[in-house]
């Protein structure tokens, strides 16, 4: 490799073989430099030589695909590299067969297929209908959760893909296919359908001599390659084998070279070992069989029959006759063993997931999702588990939280585990709410970290909760409050109310002129200090426990005159029309009339406060309007309270009978009003309501049991 400013930016050919050379159609490069031989590739293809640079550096094996643009070509890559600073290449072009032409819209599924690629899942033109599902039934099972993966990735994403999948057709066989998908965009620049190309390259091999392996190639597969390895005699015998090959069968290395390979394994397969091995010999395809090791030198520190996967391939000398064979071997049962412990493993967690009352989510290393239970399901706000799979656990997350998911995510990679973490979550409405995090690393088999279990528990009710707990702690303070104000204020409201009634004897006794004018004023004086009175005892009765105070029988008219009275002179001066329309008499309910009385006088504060509000924004031609009305249905008495003020919206209606929950600014509410008004409707074992909406006004509908008589109405 050569490198400039620690970049790869090329590299010097040392060996190559003669396929190598009539595949890039030059002889004579060795010594020369690979942008001398192919001018212009570290221009189009950056990427290849930063991948080559890794492998070279990290000594860790990589195999990929790529196009070729200067050789018009696709190559399946593998790259090794046992000494820093050089590289071993394995490159064999990609030859396609069918090409087939789709088209897909991911918001139905619904796709359109040309008839080649009907030919490549072995259908006739109508055979079945054109659906994304249908074509991921195509897809091999063991690659179709990666496969889909990708593609919905891509799709969130509006960006182009690139995979490499098997397919099961349906005459039986196996393709290999290469599926390019690209974006098309509406007028509204909206990506609204994917178009694509799936190209069958199965058959790989332009040449044969491409793949052949040369007797001067063997020394550089001992080498490089990662997998147990020796080659053979057409007898048997062993010629020369890595070190993988001598680990896997335990055996010395200076025991084997001579050896009869078949002394190596099974008695009873050998008949059939050798059939293959004469297969190979004489047709030059390559070969793959299981086979079972002999006991003699199978692992002592094994347990059970050692079962292997052998790869045969022919080795060509330099006159193009097979003179050896290579074996390639991998020990398949402790492979299987693996796998089933992990898919072991799997059901466990998702059996946990699907019966636990909280939602669960596992996503792989990089925070993907890869399941969700159906709990999770519920809470974000769905019931189509594609809309999640495959996607960052991020989108899940508020904005303002992404650090505090990183920062849980980096603890349980660390530590295993980390619990009750809070967080601010977000539904797929956008609605936001408070969750609990616990997060935990899984492991393989092998013990390496393989993804993540995030269990999510929603506690905005236990928010909720806490606050009320909260809020109730400061209603006993006022409580206790309300008590002595009361007890302070009484005696000086007492004293007043003497002082006036002393004043009012005196005008009699001594006949003053103004005697007229004093008993008017008088009697608002008395009004008000009744009405501060009557305040008192509602902040009291509101801050007392006691239910039991002695209900009696209530004038609803009477008693909502007696409040307008209080709040009349207030409107006129507020340029507000205040409007009472009782629609029969004798409305009769049980209950206390001074707290009925009170509540009237909050719901017309408010409505002050509402219309006030609106004000500011309309002209001065705005008429502001409150109508009381209380009538009879339905064996109840049925209290209104409307206004055309600025109105709630409809999140806050759900919160503003809560203690302490106002929707007003600042300074100018206490949020005890409507919950002081909905308490005392319960407790006259009535209802109230509220309909409203922002800048239409606000109607309070109060709906008491009838005492009476219906016949009277």
């Amino acid at each position: 490799m050569v490198f400039q400013d620690d970049r790869p930016v090329d590299y010097t050919y040392d060996v190559v073989n003669p396929a190598f050379e009539q595949m890039i159609g030059h002889q004579g490069v060795e010594g020369r430099k690979m942008t001398e031989v192919i001018p212009g590739l570290l221009y189009s293809n950056p990427e290849f030589f930063e991948r080559l640079g890794r492998v070279v550096e990290s000594g860790i094996t990589e195999s990929f695909e790529f196009y070729l643009h200067e050789l018009d070509k696709w190559l399946d890559v593998s790259a090794y590299s046992e000494h820093k600073g050089e590289l071993v290449l394995v490159l064999s072009p990609v030859q396609t067969m069918t090409t087939g032409i789709w088209e897909w819209n991911p918001d139905n599924g619904k796709m359109i297929w040309s008839d080649e690629l009907r030919t490549l899942f072995g259908l006739s033109e109508h055979s079945c209908e054109a659906t994304y599902d249908v074509w991921l039934q195509f897809v091999a099972p063991e690659e179709r959760e990666l496969t889909q993966k990708t593609i919905r990735n891509a799709a969130a994403k509006s960006v182009k893909f690139n995979i490499v999948c098997h397919v099961n057709p349906a005459d039986g066989s196996a393709r290999r296919l290469m599926i390019q998908g690209f974006p098309s965009r509406n007028a509204d620049g909206v990506v609204s359908r994917y178009m694509g190309i799936s190209i069958d390259i199965t058959e790989s091999k332009k040449e044969d001599i491409i793949h052949r392996i040369n007797t001067g190639d063997l020394d550089t597969i001992l080498k490089s390659s990662t997998e147990p390895f020796c080659s053979l005699a057409l007898d048997g015998t062993v010629l020369d084998a890595n070190k993988d090959f001598y680990e896997i069968l335990d055996i010395e290395s200076n025991n084997l070279k001579g050896h009869n390979f078949h002394t190596l394994f099974s008695c009873e397969l050998q008949k059939h070992r050798k059939a293959n091995f004469e297969l190979v010999y004489y047709t030059g395809e390559p070969v793959h069989f299981q086979d079972k090791c002999s006991k003699t030198h199978c692992n002592a520190n094994y347990s059970g029959e050692c079962i292997y996967q052998i790869s045969v391939y022919p080795v060509y000398d330099k006159s193009g006759k097979i003179d050896s064979l290579a074996i390639f071997i991998v020990k398949s049962n402790e492979r299987n063993k693996s796998e089933k412990a992990q898919r072991k493993l799997d059901q466990k967690y998702q059996t946990l997931i699907a019966a636990s009352p909280d939602s669960i989510i596992t996503t792989d290393l990089q925070g993907n999702i890869t399941s969700i239970s159906d709990m999770g399901l519920d809470l974000y706000g769905t019931n189509d588990r594609a809309e999640l799979i495959g996607m960052p656990f991020s989108i899940l997350v508020h904005s303002d939280d992404i650090k505090i998911l990183n920062k849980i995510l980096e603890i349980a990679l660390y530590d295993g585990l980390i619990q009750n973490r809070e967080i601010l979550l977000k539904k797929k409405n956008n609605m936001i709410y408070s969750a609990e995090i616990s997060a935990a690393l899984i492991q393989d088999f092998d013990g390496a970290p393989s993804s993540y279990m995030i269990i999510i528990r929603d506690i905005s009710q236990r928010k909720i909760i806490e606050s009320e707990l909260f809020h109730a702690k400061r209603l006993i303070s006022l409580g206790e409050m309300a008590s002595g104000i009361a007890h302070e204020i009484y005696q000086p409201i007492n004293n007043i109310g003497l002082i006036v009634d002393n004043l009012l004897m005196d005008a009699d006794k001594y006949n003053w002129d103004s005697k007229k004018a004093i008993k008017i004023k008088s009697e608002k004086i008395f009004e008000n200090i009744l009405r501060v009175q009557t305040i008192i005892d509602n902040i009291r009765s509101f801050s007392s426990t006691d239910k039991n105070y002695i209900s009696s029988v209530v004038n609803i008219n009477q008693s909502i005159r007696n409040a307008l009275l209080m709040v009349s002179e207030q409107c006129k001066n507020k340029s507000i029309t205040l409007d009472f329309k009782p629609r029969q008499d004798n409305l009769s309910v049980t209950g206390n009339m001074y707290k009925f009385e009170q509540v009237i006088l909050n719901l017309i504060k408010n409505s002050i406060d509402a219309l006030e509000e609106i004000k500011q924004d309309n002209a001065k031609s705005f008429e502001m309007k409150i109508l009381v009305q209380s009538y009879y249905e339905k064996d109840s008495i049925v209290v209104t309270v409307e206004d055309n003020g600025i109105g709630i919206s409809q999140e806050n209606i759900e919160y503003i009978m809560h203690p302490f929950y106002t929707t007003k600014d600042s300074g100018k509410g206490t949020g005890l009003g409507l919950s002081i008004s909905y308490r005392i409707i319960k407790e006259m074992n009535g209802d109230i309501k509220i309909k409203s909406s922002p800048r239409n006004g606000t109607c309070v509908i109060i709906t008491l049991p009838h005492k009476g008589n219906k016949n009277e109405q």
